[in-house]
């Protein structure tokens, strides 16, 4: 029943699984300068708060975004305020169409970025009372490289096609500029953005660019349309449908006292005859657009509860399927944008939903901000999908990717992500590092890491002691040893009396202080 209308709802016609390949950003919010930032089937932005993982994700949503950007844009988007031209560039791994107006005809040509550049205004616009305070560029780049021609001392920049149907001794070349380039545009291939922020209920609800009400609207045109079937025939011998619809009103509002109903409606119409107009009545359902006022819901036993008040996880899941549901009808692919996919959810609807994005990525494109290790650890246990984490921080006002090639175990950890991501060292995380160096130290016999026998030489150039070398680390503690069999008391490492305050502090004088726990975790970390 939709599939006419999916087609129509998504404005682009995608043949192939086609991506984001790289992005690149200048002078958006936080974002100074961030170059080839390179893009997977699934991503994630993990870093502390103020690193720009949003940022990021609305610059995608805005170059993206097929509708007239300049009143969306503030002043506070420029980065520091600053009266620099922002400037996003998405280059996908493969191309798609646009076709440009050639008379009776459409060019067909191959483009494979989209660029958004934005400025401030610096004049009013002519015969406007308001003017926005940006003025912006919304543009594609063609796979063929431009031409530049000098006219009135001013530079332009051009591409050229030949059009088909003609000689090669005689080609007929069509020009065009980036004028001709400029959103909207007629496309086939370029993906549709989908947004979800913090407050993501707008994609369930009707309202401009909500999907659910691309959806409704196509409802109510067939409705509509089969209404008008049933309503003009001759030979229908079921009760109409404005007869259904009355009989229905009529029901519900006999639930109310008439003397209710008299005070409300019988004044107003009174008052609307003295001043010479029609009466009103109270109508429940437009007979045009009867989904205008339907919404998404739990059956209940007796009530339909919306899926709103289920919790704002749930709804963002809700959302998210919905939408994933209309790109397999129409066999479309999307591109989904997420931030913080795990806000409200259980740590089991965490789980579950990640499996099944991960599941899906390889026909849809998935970029997260996260601060949840759950979703790093479940993504990055999965080999079936390209998987793409970059780590952001902040340095000196730029923005910084620290991979994840900076892991040290050989297995994905959630304490690993948390400290490389957020810098927190937890004892988890020293557990896991003490245990993994341990381990290879099993089978050394030049060396001993939970001890250090008195009376033995260690040569300092040997990368096995660098764990040793710093005056921190160099201290010995003496701890005693008490067992059945014997007592005594060895000199260990400042690694081994970390570890033991850990799991015995009161024997050791209390659990490790932060400071203690991040500079022993930093130090081993640099062993591997």
């Amino acid at each position: 029943m939709v599939e006419k209308f999916i087609k129509g709802f998504w404005l682009n016609i995608r043949k192939n699984n086609m991506k984001i390949k790289q992005i690149a950003i200048e002078n958006f919010r936080g974002i100074k300068k961030l170059e080839n930032f390179q893009l997977e089937n699934l991503s994630l932005l993990v870093g502390e708060n103020g690193t720009s993982k949003t940022s990021i994700l609305e610059a995608i949503n805005f170059c993206l975004s097929p509708y007239f950007l300049s009143g969306r844009i503030k002043h506070t988007d420029f980065h520091k305020g600053e009266d620099i031209k922002i400037k996003i560039i998405l280059e996908f791994d493969e191309n798609f169409k646009v076709l440009l107006p050639d008379g009776y005809t459409k060019q067909e040509i191959e483009c494979n970025r989209v660029c958004l550049e934005v400025k401030k205004r610096d004049r009013a616009t002519p015969k406007k009372a308001f003017s926005d305070i940006v003025v912006g560029s919304h543009y594609v780049l063609p796979v063929n490289e431009s031409k530049t021609i000098t006219q009135n001392g001013v530079e332009k920049e051009y591409w050229e096609k030949e059009r088909k149907g003609h000689k090669p001794e005689k080609p007929s070349i069509f020009t065009f500029d980036k004028r001709l380039l400029t959103f909207p545009l007629e496309s086939e291939g370029l993906p549709k953005s989908f947004y979800f922020p913090k407050n993501r209920e707008k994609q369930l609800y009707k309202g401009f660019n909500s999907s659910i009400s691309s959806v409704f609207d196509d409802f109510n045109w067939r409705f509509n349309k089969e209404v008008r079937k049933i309503e003009t025939a001759e030979d229908f011998n079921g009760e109409k449908f404005i007869t259904q619809k009355n009989n229905f009103e009529t029901s519900i509002l006999e639930k109310i006292d008439e003397k209710s109903q008299q005070k409300t409606f019988q004044k107003l119409n009174e008052k609307l005859e003295k001043v010479g107009l029609p009466k009103a009545d109270l109508s429940l359902i437009d007979c045009n657009a009867p989904f205008d006022s339907a919404f998404l819901s739990q059956k209940l036993e007796s009530l339909d509860l919306p899926i709103s008040q289920l919790g704002s996880g749930v709804e963002m899941v809700v959302s998210l399927l919905f939408l994933e549901t209309m790109a397999e009808i129409s066999k479309e692919n999307i591109l989904i944008l997420i931030d913080e996919p795990e806000l409200h959810l259980h740590p089991d609807l965490q789980n579950n939903f990640i499996d099944h994005i991960v599941s899906i990525s390889e026909k849809n494109q998935f970029l997260f901000s996260t601060h949840s290790p759950l979703f790093v650890k479940q993504t990055l246990n999965n080999d079936n999908v390209k998987i793409q984490i970059h780590c952001l921080e902040k340095e000196n006002e730029e923005v910084k990717i620290l991979e994840l090639e900076k892991r040290v175990l050989p297995y994905v950890s959630a304490n690993e992500v948390n400290f490389i991501a957020f810098g927190l060292a937890t004892e988890e995380y020293y557990d896991e590092l003490y245990n993994e160096i341990e381990i290879n130290f099993w089978n050394d016999p030049d060396n001993d890491f939970k001890t250090l026998k008195q009376n033995e030489s260690y040569d300092k150039n040997d990368c096995r002691q660098i764990i040793f070398d710093n005056e921190f680390f160099s201290k010995l503690k003496k701890e005693t040893v008490n067992s059945p069999f014997r007592t005594t008391q060895n000199k260990v490492t400042i690694h081994t009396h970390i570890r033991n305050k850990i799991h015995h502090p009161k024997e050791n004088g209390g659990s490790p202080t932060p400071q203690e726990l991040k500079q022993s975790i930093e130090k081993m970390r640099g062993f591997f």
